[in-house]
């Protein structure tokens, strides 16, 4: 089919295009010991999380995906927590 072939083409056009416009970022905690580094788009878009942590310090949520995250120290300094539902998962030195 034509049309399913020219839908595989768009999208594999956009994918190269997003790959293209990744940055690379990197950052941490405010005490030093949690460094990471992220490929994310050029422009992004942040959430407001409403757990009582965030909602207290004012954090937004980059969400990145997994394959382009890398932890590059502190993992042993890193805390679990979840609320409400449970589904979200946040980490916290």
């Amino acid at each position: 089919d034509e049309s399913a072939l020219t839908g595989r083409a768009v999208a594999a056009q956009a994918a190269e295009l997003m790959e293209a416009q990744l940055i690379m970022i990197s950052g941490g905690c405010h005490c030093r010991a949690v460094r990471f580094e992220a490929q994310v788009p050029r422009e992004v878009v942040v959430l407001d999380c409403n757990c009582s942590i965030c909602s207290m310090t004012g954090f937004r949520h980059l969400i990145v995906a997994h394959d382009r995250f890398r932890l590059l120290q502190g993992a042993e300094a890193l805390s679990r927590y979840r609320f409400g539902t449970l589904a979200a998962e946040h980490l916290f030195c």
